[in-house]
């Protein structure tokens, strides 16, 4: 094959990877989107932290329960079970909050 022909394969090849990519990427952003139209619609307050307590997700709910400024910096622990026990647990907040031994 010379060095024409090679050319253009491996244009073709890159144009189908291309697409591939295209495809996927559009596939991906739907789930997303529905993903996104179930965790806003169900009644609870949906966040994920990572390792370092990063706030990675939040659903609506969460957001507008007031803990939107938590997508920027680190996430206090004791301050957010505190917030959420007061409304849900309220017998168990000392209980959750209590340091581990």
């Amino acid at each position: 094959m010379g060095p024409r022909a090679r050319d253009l394969v491996e244009k073709s090849f890159a144009r189908d990877l291309e697409r591939r990519v295209e495809s996927r990427t559009g596939e991906l952003r739907q789930r997303e989107r529905e993903l996104s139209l179930i965790t806003n619609a169900a009644p609870v307050l949906l966040g994920h932290l990572d390792r370092r307590e990063r706030m990675k997700f939040a659903n609506d709910a969460f957001l507008e329960f007031g803990f939107d400024d938590h997508l920027s910096k680190p996430v206090d622990r004791y301050s957010l079970l505190e917030a959420v026990s007061r409304y849900s647990y309220p017998a168990l907040s000392s209980e959750w909050l209590a340091p581990k031994a």
